[in-house]
């Protein structure tokens, strides 16, 4: 394929396939991204084009659709046991009691959704509802309606 069929096929096919990504996505930042890497991978990858241009566009780009959310699901997973130190039970007192509420908090956030799970993660490391929106990439509205629904799920599993 030379650079004008390419240029051509680009020109053709570059808003058709913004919207299908975006469709999956939901994102306009992560559609564009996976787009510009769709379109970057077939122009390296220009000479092993067995076929049609179109439907291997759209399968390189569900590939890198999918690579982005496993990529995003491993990247913002954070266990919460390293955001609070253990205690340690030295009697069978008060250190036992909060030992074992620790564990019950932490049994209990890894049944909440991933979202949540994030939102509480930022909370315990000090970030407020607008920056861990920011990390999240949502509105803080949601980001604290995330907050409210995990730390609720949590006492309510935990009967703190």
């Amino acid at each position: 394929m030379t650079a004008a069929e390419f240029a051509r096929e680009y020109q053709e096919n570059y808003g058709k396939l913004f919207y299908y990504v975006m469709g999956l996505a939901k994102n306009t930042a992560i559609a564009e991204d996976v787009v510009s890497q769709t379109f970057l991978s077939a122009w390296e990858h220009r000479g092993q084009l067995r076929g049609e241009f179109k439907p291997w566009l759209y399968q390189i780009a569900t590939n890198a659709m999918n690579k982005s959310w496993r990529r995003d699901s491993y990247l913002h997973m954070e266990p919460l046991e390293g955001h609070e130190e253990r205690p340690e039970p030295k009697d069978f007192g008060v250190e036992l009691e909060r030992f074992m509420e620790w564990q019950r908090a932490a049994q209990a956030a890894m049944i909440l959704s991933h979202e949540m799970r994030r939102a509480l993660a930022l909370h315990l490391k000090g970030l407020t509802v607008t920056q861990a929106a920011r990390q999240m990439r949502v509105a803080p509205g949601t980001a604290g309606t995330r907050l409210w629904n995990a730390k609720k799920i949590v006492r309510e599993l935990c009967q703190l």
